[in-house]
């Protein structure tokens, strides 16, 4: 009996540490990836030219609120 609960434990673990495995990169996606101005700028230039304008204002979204600082345009798209 002492083996067979020996082994269900083992087993347990192991599906834990699986588990746990699987979900590292689940876990690096919610880390923010913050490349500065520069690298969104080289991005948003392949769009065409692109517009800058200081905002500097708090903006409530979905109940947080967030800082904006710039905020930039393209014919394609807009990022704050």
């Amino acid at each position: 009996m002492k083996r067979v609960m020996s082994a269900v434990t083992a087993f347990r673990r192991l599906i834990i540490v699986i588990f746990g495995i699987l979900l590292i990169p689940q876990a690096m996606n919610l880390i923010p990836s913050d490349y500065g101005d520069k690298a969104n700028i080289k991005l948003l230039q392949e769009d065409g030219p692109v517009t800058t304008y200081v905002i500097d204002k708090k903006m409530d979204m979905d109940g947080d609120v967030f800082t904006v600082e710039d905020i930039y345009i393209t014919s394609k798209q807009v990022v704050l």
